[in-house]
């Protein structure tokens, strides 16, 4: 892949590069040493439903919880790199490829749907000056025959960044090109409506992180927070309790080739064990499955793989997806992620009772190698 940067903007852009390079620097100190809050800030205020991100120890809250979980989705957002600060009459917050708005509602009585995704290609774009000063970010005036236009902007997508664009999901995140390719220092750029792509020798097509970018440009990154109380932790076991966040169906995946359950709303995984399924002379059935019936604690018996009659007492957290196949915990396992059951599927005991306060009748059960 290379640039298509046009010769005539080459004077702008030596003044812009330099004025860029001196940002990047800045931005990269600032992260590196002492991230910055708004002077004219309020701290938000704890509401139900926090969300503490140990990576950039930021905590999302209220209506922001499930706009950047549900509706725009983290694959989009990315993590925090603030906290909800009010400016005027509008809260935001700054994620590492997006900003989510909430204009003249009372943070206290909004819903998600009323969270807003800003444009934010367009925002930094402007604010840097790219918009007035690089030729690029003007409309073509008609579409070139190689190149796949945009009637909708007056842009075009060749090559590396178009193949990336093309991707799933990718389109939907990052709107249409407001840009022709440009180069900065060796790197080359592409500006969308609501993100940015960039390209250098050696590395692929990444996704530029513009929240930081305009977190950075507004002094808005946040200072590093200790876990508030009460708040879960993201990509911890109590993901679980955010369920209702995410968009789609709660369903179990269990995955025998390599031994562990994941329980997942829609596309997003909240949990994950390592298991022990159904020995080779009694496997564990293969299918999609419904729960069908549950106990707290159930007595289990029969005849084992191995032609001996067997007895557990007390069996916890049992959920069957088929017949009596069952999810659940023990009073006698120590080691996981082996084929040793009679057919069942084995959790560690927390994870199992967990899991059972989790299901419920009729949540699909998928099962395969």
């Amino acid at each position: 892949m290379h640039s298509n940067a046009l010769v005539a903007g080459d004077h702008y852009r030596s003044i812009w590069a330099l004025a860029y390079a001196a940002l990047v620097s800045a931005i990269a100190i600032l992260i590196a040493i002492v991230p910055l809050t708004f002077d004219d800030t309020e701290a938000v205020t704890p509401y139900a439903g926090q969300v503490w991100v140990p990576v950039t120890q930021q905590t999302v809250s209220g209506p922001f919880v499930r706009a950047w979980l549900g509706i725009y989705e983290t694959d989009r957002l990315g993590m925090p790199v603030s906290g909800a600060v009010q400016q005027g009459d509008r809260w935001v917050q700054w994620f590492e490829y997006g900003r989510l708005e909430l204009t003249g509602v009372p943070i206290e009585a909004a819903t998600p749907e009323q969270v807003q995704l800003t444009p934010i290609g367009r925002s930094v774009a402007e604010k840097i000056g790219y918009v007035t000063h690089l030729p690029e970010f003007r409309p073509l005036a008609g579409p070139p025959a190689d190149e796949r236009f945009f009637s909708e902007t007056g842009h075009t997508l060749r090559l590396g960044f178009l193949k990336h664009y093309e991707r799933d999901g990718v389109a939907g995140r990052l709107g249409f090109p407001i840009s022709e390719e440009f180069s900065f220092g060796g790197v080359v750029y592409q500006y969308f409506e609501y993100g940015a792509l960039s390209w250098e020798p050696g590395i692929d097509v990444q996704e530029v992180k513009l929240g930081s970018l305009d977190a950075s440009l507004n002094v808005g990154l946040g200072l590093a927070q200790a876990r508030p109380e009460g708040a879960i932790a993201y990509d911890s076991d109590d993901m679980l309790a955010l369920s209702d966040a995410f968009p789609g169906e709660r369903w179990i995946d269990i995955d025998l080739s390599d031994f562990t359950l994941t329980a997942y709303v829609g596309d997003q995984p909240l949990l994950e064990s390592t298991i022990v399924t159904g020995h080779v002379n009694s496997p564990t059935p293969t299918g999609t499955f419904s729960v069908w019936l549950m106990y707290e604690q159930q007595d289990m018996s029969g005849i084992g793989w191995s032609g001996a009659p067997y007895f557990e007492a007390g069996v916890p957290w049992v959920i069957y997806f088929y017949q009596d196949y069952a999810i659940h915990g023990s009073t006698w396992r120590t080691g996981y992620g082996v084929q040793d059951s009679q057919g069942c599927v084995i959790q560690p005991n927390e994870i199992a009772e967990m899991l059972y306060w989790w299901a419920d009748h009729g949540m699909t059960v998928v099962v395969h190698e």
